[in-house]
């Protein structure tokens, strides 16, 4: 278990922040633990302290990340918990357990996507605008790629076969880049 303020100097210390923004992160990042957008929090002490689940640094990278683009806390909430829902638990190769006899499937995209990226493998967080179709109403459409054995996908296909015109607004977060020297928690 981690608090938010020792998420954030892991933050920190990964080169997030100059020294002078390092405040600013830091309350960013106690901002998400307040608001329960990072979760599974639980008490840690008589002040109301509250710890998470190592994976949650990760989900603190990617919320700090979003935010500079200036997306809303709740778009970001509402688009990574899509994109953990709506993981299909490809056999991916980080995924095979020891063995080779089977395959250990994540709990969520976003764990999958970290143990992924912490066995070498290419992964993206995609977020893209879908505009209203026929029988469709706009939203977002959010998922979690392993890059290496992902077979692109021709949305357009998809979009006209749903009435409605392709994306125009995609977001690529590569998780790769992004979780670069944040500790490994296997």
């Amino acid at each position: 278990m981690i608090t938010a303020t020792e998420i954030a100097d892991l933050l920190s210390a990964a080169e997030w922040a100059k020294l002078d923004q390092r405040a600013e992160l830091h309350n960013r990042v106690r901002y998400l633990a307040k608001k329960g957008l990072l979760r599974d929090a639980q008490t840690q002490d008589n002040r109301g302290t509250l710890a998470f689940p190592n994976i949650e640094i990760y989900r603190a990278a990617i919320f700090v990340a979003l935010l500079e683009l200036s997306m809303d806390a709740k778009t970001v909430s509402d688009a990574l918990l899509k994109a953990d829902r709506s993981f299909l638990p490809v056999p991916v190769p980080s995924a095979l357990d020891e063995n080779g006899a089977g395959y250990h499937f994540a709990n969520s995209g976003l764990h999958a996507a970290v143990r992924g990226v912490q066995s070498d493998e290419n992964w993206l967080l995609e977020i893209s605008s879908l505009r209203s179709g026929i029988n469709t109403k706009k939203q977002l459409m959010c998922r979690f790629v392993c890059r290496d054995v992902e077979s692109p996908v021709d949305e357009g296909k998809i979009d006209r076969a749903a009435g409605r015109r392709p994306s125009a607004t995609k977001v690529r977060v590569n998780l790769n880049y992004l979780f670069e020297g944040l500790p490994n928690f296997r």
